[in-house]
């Protein structure tokens, strides 16, 4: 769902690359940790009111069988955030724009207007097998080998455990002069990657025979798209899939004075699932590539304009996204309620970074989203309200919005749930 696709691979690849990648990332990693989140959709205050009212009509829709109607706990809930091993989510997350209106550029979508709102299941149960990873990859591996003009390397496959209590298999020892490659299963996915390694950096983006895949970030995305198309017709190549829609995500910093920070874009179907209009990430297969602006783990900046370091990746899903609860849709007034009295969820990093925050006074708030969640440690993904509250204007120009969430379900014992975490958060 997320991007721990490409970290396994990376922490999990031979121990003389990882050491450099260590040495090379940790410049930056802890402030970049800070500060990223993946950017959503937001809602105007003009379109408040309507929403208000929609929220109230009386749905129609039917469930799915096996559905039934469950009530969560506020424990239950801030489970799904990170930092609630250390018991603290009463918190918020700092988003960087160049203005509010990049605030929208994601998924604007009104907040529904139902009664019931569906809650998903992964699947994490499905058992591990190499001959289908083996299947999966070796024809991907070929085509590319073939479009990079490079050997098919070797590898072996070795069963790992993962930082999320989950096994996962992982192809290792395919090295190479020019490329980082990796190929994973868990038991939601097979994907496959690959990107620059360490040393071919210095020559710049990569080539797929005479293409180089870099994009011009001051282009519009209808002008990005237009331009990827000869990248875009190798990748469909490549991992023998086609794609309908694409998707590009724009992600700002507060001392980056080059533009963007990163660039994804994703290769989909929107009508693969009903979840893939609603979040940043699509939930189904989908071809990525994620370009950074920085230059392998310094503050150097690669370029004002020609984005070229970046991972390539494909994710097929092993499992299905399914309808598994409904909860009851609580209103935009009853989720500002909490949100005043403090009952909200944020994801920083650590506790210590929790702690530190500054207080931020929610009423009088910009905009509101609507966003579907989930964790690493979770098999669900459930509907959230976003506040955004700007905060401030960083050194480079930037607006500073915090951002929190507060469940858009009903859920049960809220007092007792932040009563615990007082004393360990302002």
């Amino acid at each position: 769902m997320k991007k721990e696709v490409w970290n396994e691979g990376m922490n999990h690849i031979d121990s003389d690359i990882v050491e450099e990648y260590v040495i090379q990332k940790e410049k930056f990693g802890e402030k970049k940790k800070r500060k990223r989140g993946w950017l959503q959709w937001s809602l105007t205050a003009a379109c408040l009111c309507l929403a208000a009212i929609l929220v109230f009509a009386v749905s129609t829709r039917t469930f799915s069988p096996g559905q039934r109607y469950i009530v969560y706990n506020a424990d239950k809930i801030g489970a799904f955030f990170d930092s609630a091993m250390d018991g603290l989510t009463n918190t918020y997350e700092e988003v960087y724009v160049p203005s509010v209106n990049h605030l929208k550029a994601y998924n604007l979508l009104s907040i529904p207007s139902e009664k019931y709102l569906d809650i998903y299941e992964t699947d994490n149960t499905k058992e591990l097998n190499q001959e289908e990873l083996k299947d999966f990859m070796d024809p991907i591996l070929g085509r590319f080998a073939g479009e990079a003009n490079i050997e098919i390397p070797e590898y072996q496959i070795e069963k790992e455990p993962s930082y999320n209590g989950y096994d996962f298999l992982s192809a290792k020892k395919m090295k190479n002069d020019r490329f980082l490659l990796y190929a994973t299963q868990r038991a939601e996915v097979n994907s496959f990657g690959f990107t620059q390694s360490f040393s071919a950096l210095k020559d710049g983006s990569i080539k797929l025979g005479n293409v180089k895949i870099e994009v011009d970030q001051t282009k519009t995305d209808e002008e990005i798209l237009s331009g990827i198309k000869p990248i875009q017709d190798k990748l469909f190549y490549i991992f023998d899939r086609k794609f309908s829609d694409v998707k590009i995500l724009r992600k700002y910093d507060d001392d980056n004075k080059e533009g963007v920070y990163t660039l994804d874009i994703y290769f989909y179907n929107e009508d693969d699932h009903p979840l893939n209009p609603k979040q940043a990430v699509p939930v189904s297969d989908y071809i990525y590539m994620e370009f950074d602006n920085i230059n392998n783990g310094t503050y150097d900046i690669v370029s004002d304009t020609i984005l070229t370091v970046v991972r390539v990746g494909y994710q097929q899903h092993r499992t299905n996204i399914k309808e598994l609860y409904y909860g009851k849709m609580i209103s935009l007034e009853e989720a500002e309620e909490l949100l005043y009295k403090g009952y909200v969820f944020g994801n920083p990093v650590c506790s210590i970074c929790m702690q530190n925050q500054e207080l931020v006074d929610f009423h009088d708030y910009d905009l509101v989203g609507f966003e579907y969640l989930d964790s690493d440690n979770s098999t669900e993904i459930l509907p959230f309200y976003a506040f955004y509250k700007k905060i401030g204007t960083s050194d480079n120009g930037n607006e500073v919005y915090a951002k929190t969430y507060v469940a858009a379900i009903e859920v049960t014992g809220y007092d007792e749930y932040f009563q615990k975490q007082h004393e360990n958060h302002k």
